[in-house]
């Protein structure tokens, strides 16, 4: 039999018969009161013609967010009254700020009523943040815009390298067009609803991870740069707009390894004789140093493990050191809920390091010092040979300036890093200088007197860049004593 070819006629009937039955599908929705999806979802903040914040149509004098995140976590924020306005811009730590604090702080300390309103978003590097706070002057009208942002700056690259994939203005315009309707936000939760979340599937955060494992440091330089820039353009705008501005270092992680590394230019023997020390090495390696080195980025302790269910968890925490200067004698606190039980594994781990090598261990600890000294006279910027030696060292009870520049270099010479870095706050110290007018808070030299040695650690943050409940408050306290002593009330009005 001779196989019948569509005509014309037959393709343009099935693609009228599709068409109706999409309406009709979408017609159904819309009776049953089905919301579309939001454009700018699709946009994911990196578009700056699209509007993030818009008129409340059900509180008429509000905006309203238009994030990409979901419907319940949209804000309404009201009209500017005679309180005076503090806007926090940043990502997830700034989100994470806890408005009502710096309020009370700031009303304790002045007359008259303070209004704080939270702009960070989860993930936002200072690409999007800048697009935001852009939208914001306007329509909010801050008296005083507090930027706490430069954790981000790869996350957001990773999902500006998502976005990208779209493939240009015209596939964006098709997506967004279909995310017009009903039946595409249906479609869409369903495949939400059956894939697991990113933190609980390995594959995902192999190939997170992965995007960056081979980039060389001038990107990485690069990329801070336009961190920099990003940090300007933020400052003249709120300058512009008559609000003043409040710049902060952010604090991160001593003790959270870095991301990547990379050999540079090296020969391959060269090559070899690196990955040869630091097998010989590890291999010298307690037990314990496993859970504070681990293998794969899911392996590591985040946000999300102090709040997921896996039954009834103790409280109490083994490694912490501490607290000293302003936080002296004060107990670290951290998220009530249930643990992942690799919290457990990753404290005990901490205080081992903490309490020292065994004698009979130390031998072995001072030979795996002696292979990365190897590694790191070839690459004396190798992040993580510089990370591993302070932790080889810190567990031998070494402490002082050089343990210090270990740490701090096994950061900056990370090449993809998902926390601050000396290179972040660096263009933070840069800017302050740069405008004299902004009032620079130096939170990460500020908690640096709080620890041991200058080394913020796992006492005060819950995963690598994360302030836990305590540093949250602190940093906002902090923040409000220097507001209010560098302006006086009546020129913050």
């Amino acid at each position: 039999m001779t196989p019948r070819f569509w005509s014309l006629r037959d393709a343009l009937l099935g693609i009228a018969i599709t068409l109706l039955s999409l309406l009709g599908v979408e017609g159904g929705l819309w009776l049953m009161h089905v919301e579309s999806a939001r454009p700018p979802e699709l946009s994911r903040g990196f578009d700056p013609s699209q509007q993030y914040l818009r008129p409340d149509p059900e509180h008429p004098g509000n905006w309203r967010t238009h994030l990409g995140v979901a419907a319940i976590d949209q804000l309404s924020l009201p009209p500017k009254g005679s309180a005076r306005r503090v806007l926090l811009m940043g990502g997830s730590n700034t989100r994470g700020f806890r408005e009502q604090i710096l309020e009370r702080a700031l009303e304790a300390g002045s007359d008259g009523e303070w209004e704080v309103l939270n702009l960070g978003r989860p993930g936002y590097g200072s690409g999007r943040v800048s697009i935001l706070l852009d939208q914001a002057l306007s329509a909010l009208d801050p008296d005083i815009v507090v930027i706490y942002s430069g954790h981000n700056e790869f996350v957001e690259r990773s999902f500006r390298a998502d976005y990208e994939k779209w493939g240009g203005a015209g596939m964006r315009w098709i997506a967004r067009m279909a995310e017009k309707l009903r039946i595409a936000r249906v479609l869409r939760d369903v495949a939400r609803g059956q894939r697991p979340r990113r933190h609980d599937d390995p594959l995902a955060w192999i190939a997170e991870y992965g995007k960056f494992s081979s980039l060389p440091y001038s990107e990485t330089q690069a990329e801070f740069e336009r961190y920099g820039e990003n940090l300007r353009h933020m400052i003249r705008a709120s300058l512009g707009s008559g609000a003043r501005v409040v710049l902060a270092t952010v604090v991160w992680n001593r003790f959270s390894e870095p991301r990547v590394s990379t050999l540079g230019e090296l020969d391959s023997a060269a090559r070899v004789t690196v990955e040869s020390d630091l097998r010989a090495a590890r291999a010298l390696y307690p037990a314990y140093f496993t859970p504070l080195l681990p293998a794969e980025a899911f392996d590591r302790v985040r946000m999300e493990d102090w709040g997921r269910t896996h039954g009834d968890a103790p409280r109490d925490l083994p490694g912490l050191r501490p607290l000293t200067g302003p936080l002296a004698g004060v107990e670290p606190r951290f998220f009530e809920g249930h643990w992942d039980p690799k919290i457990h594994v990753f404290y005990d781990a901490l205080d081992k390091l903490h309490a020292g090598v065994a004698p009979e261990r130390r031998s072995d600890l001072e030979q795996a010092a002696a292979k990365l000294d190897e590694v790191l006279a070839l690459v004396p910027h190798h992040a993580q040979a510089l990370f591993e030696r302070a932790l080889v060292a810190w567990a031998l009870g070494e402490r002082g300036e050089r343990v210090r520049g270990w740490f701090e270099e096994a950061a900056r010479y990370d090449h993809a890093p998902r926390k601050g870095t000396p290179l972040s706050n660096e263009h933070v110290l840069e800017l302050a200088a740069e405008f004299p007018e902004v009032l620079l808070v130096d939170l990460d030299r500020h908690f640096q007197s709080t620890t041991e040695d200058g080394l913020v650690g796992w006492e005060l943050m819950v995963d690598h860049c994360h302030l836990g409940p305590l540093a949250g408050e602190h940093a906002l306290e902090t923040f409000a004593a220097r507001m209010l002593a560098a302006w006086p009330e009546e020129e913050t009005r």
